[in-house]
Order: C-alpha cells, then sequence, then structure tokens
C-alpha cells in the first residue's frame, strides 16, 4: 500500500462520529463501529434491559430516530433514541455519546413508567436523556 493512500485510510477511520451526527445516521449505524458498540454493550451487560433492547443489539430490529448532535457545557455530544417496535409509547431507549463514543450514558423507559439510568450521568446529561425519551 502506499503511504498515502494508508494515511488517508487512517484518517478517515479516526473520524469523530459524536462530532456531528449525519441528519440521516441511525443507532444501528452508529453500532457498526466497534467503538461505539464494545461502550453500549459494556453499559448494558448484566443490566435487566427487556427483550427488545437485546433484540436491537443482536439483530438491529427496533424503530431509530435520526441522531443528533446536542452541547452541553460546551462539549459536542451524540444522542440517539430507540423505541419498542409496535409498542414505541412509553418504551423507549436513549442513548448519550461522548466524542468518539469513548462514554456512553442511557436511559430506559418501560411502559411509561419512571426512567432506568445506566452509566451514573451528571445532571446535564440525564436532562438530555429525559427529553430524548419524550421524544425532544
Amino acid at each position: 500500500m502506499k503511504p498515502v493512500f494508508l494515511a488517508a485510510l487512517l484518517t478517515l477511520s479516526a473520524i469523530d462520529l459524536s462530532a456531528a451526527a449525519e441528519p440521516d445516521t441511525y443507532l444501528f449505524d452508529v453500532l457498526r463501529h466497534s467503538q461505539y458498540r464494545f461502550e453500549l454493550t459494556r453499559l448494558l451487560k448484566d443490566k435487566a434491559i427487556p427483550d427488545w433492547v437485546r433484540a436491537f443489539l443482536k439483530e438491529g430490529d427496533g424503530v431509530a430516530s435520526p441522531s443528533r448532535t446536542i452541547d452541553l457545557g460546551g462539549k459536542s455530544y451524540r444522542i440517539d433514541h430507540l423505541c419498542k417496535v409496535h409498542d414505541c409509547a412509553g418504551n423507549v431507549l436513549a442513548v448519550l455519546w461522548a466524542p468518539r463514543g469513548l462514554r456512553a450514558w442511557a436511559a430506559l423507559m418501560e411502559g411509561g413508567g419512571t426512567p432506568i439510568l445506566f452509566g451514573n450521568p451528571a445532571a446535564d446529561q440525564a436532562q438530555a436523556l429525559a427529553a430524548a425519551l419524550k421524544g425532544n
């Protein structure tokens, strides 16, 4: 491989997905990148999560909204929204990503109940996740 091509390839692979979420990018697109998949898997591992979330992680089957970029304290975060197939109302998973997917936080709501937070988010992160659960 020529050095210029190799350098370009390495640069492309290091692009920060969280810096500018594309308007037509969804959670299943994000999880094609190993760092993001690793972090979300780590976050939810051994947690009591519903079958529809497990099915999404395994098969990508779910209803996702486009990823968005939000600013929290001067830092850009990516936020994703997923809901249960044929039962979106009150059955939602929101995922907040630090730059480059190095860390994730999530909120899960089932049956419209009280959200469960994963990853010990700071107050502003928890507010962003709560807004995402409501579809904002």
